[in-house]
């Protein structure tokens, strides 16, 4: 072979080797990325089982103020809901998907009558805590 053919041999190669490096590198971000989209996605999730928690909790000390919480297991994820406090009450929801943990508080004041059952629930706090 000549020289020519060689050189042109050799560039080829080289060529091919880089766009192989390049393809590769471009499928490993896609799937870290992909992977980072994923937890966020379950992260989220985490967040949205401890809210429908807390709305939950919210509702039975409607109907009942002496409601002191309750550990709920869905088909994805579970909850454990602690309520405290008797006129202000404080409920903690935590939501889990996972490896995803998840917390809202919710401080509220009850107002209920002579037989326990509560009839108003006024929410003066709803958030995310750490």
């Amino acid at each position: 072979m000549n020289e020519k053919g060689m050189s042109i041999m050799l560039s080829v190669l080289v060529i091919m080797s880089v766009s192989l490096l390049i393809a590769l590198s471009i499928g490993i971000l896609g799937s870290a990325e992909l992977e980072v989209a994923s937890s966020s996605v379950l992260s989220e999730n985490a967040f949205h089982i401890a809210d429908l928690c807390a709305e939950e909790a919210a509702t039975k000390l409607r109907a009942n103020s002496s409601y002191t919480g309750e550990s709920i297991t869905f088909s994805e994820g579970s909850c454990t809901i602690t309520v405290t406090g008797a006129g202000t009450k404080t409920i903690d929801s935590v939501g889990v998907l996972g490896d995803f943990t998840r917390k809202v508080r919710v401080i509220g004041t009850i107002a209920a009558n002579s037989q326990g059952n509560a009839k108003k629930f006024s929410i003066t706090s709803w958030e995310e805590i750490p």
